[in-house]
C-alpha cells in the first residue's frame, strides 16, 4: 500500500531524449517537464539539455572535446527562481589507459536549486568557473 506521504510528495514528470552518433561526433538532446506544479515553486518545472562531443587525437593521445547547454525553468515569469542557464565546454586527453587530464569552463546564469528555491534562489548570479584536473583509474 502506498503511503500518503509518498504520494503527496511525488511530482510526476515526462521526458524525451535522443542521441545521434556519426563518425567522431555524438549529439544528445533531452527535454523533461513535470505534469503538476513543483511543490517548492508553485510552477511546472521543465529542463532542456543539449550536448555534443567530438573525439580526436592530440599528439597521438585520444582527446574528447565536449560542449553542453542546459536551461531549467523552475518558476513563473518574474519569479526570482524563474530560470537558470548553464553552458559547459570541456577537453579531456587520455595520456595512458589509466590516466587522463582535462579542463572545463562553466558559465552559470542565476542560481536556482530545486530544494528551497524561494529561500536561496538568486537570479542575479553570474558564475564563471574554470576547472582542471587529473583522473587516475585503477
Amino acid at each position: 500500500m502506498e503511503s500518503s506521504l509518498f504520494y503527496r510528495d511525488s511530482s510526476p514528470a515526462w521526458n524525451v531524449n535522443a542521441k545521434y552518433s556519426i563518425g567522431s561526433f555524438d549529439f544528445m538532446g533531452e527535454f523533461s517537464r513535470t505534469l503538476d506544479e513543483w511543490p517548492a515553486t508553485g510552477a511546472h518545472v521543465h529542463a532542456l539539455n543539449l550536448q555534443g562531443r567530438y573525439k580526436d587525437y592530440i599528439w597521438k593521445f585520444p582527446t574528447t572535446y565536449s560542449i553542453m547547454y542546459n536551461q531549467g525553468i523552475q518558476g513563473n515569469s518574474g519569479d526570482e527562481w524563474e530560470s537558470m542557464d548553464q553552458f559547459v565546454a570541456g577537453l579531456e586527453m587520455r595520456l595512458h589507459p589509466n590516466v587522463a587530464i582535462g579542463a572545463e569552463y562553466l558559465f552559470n546564469s542565476s542560481f536556482v536549486p530545486l530544494i528551497l528555491p524561494r529561500v536561496v534562489a538568486n537570479d542575479g548570479v553570474v558564475l564563471h568557473t574554470f576547472l582542471t584536473g587529473v583522473k587516475v583509474t585503477f
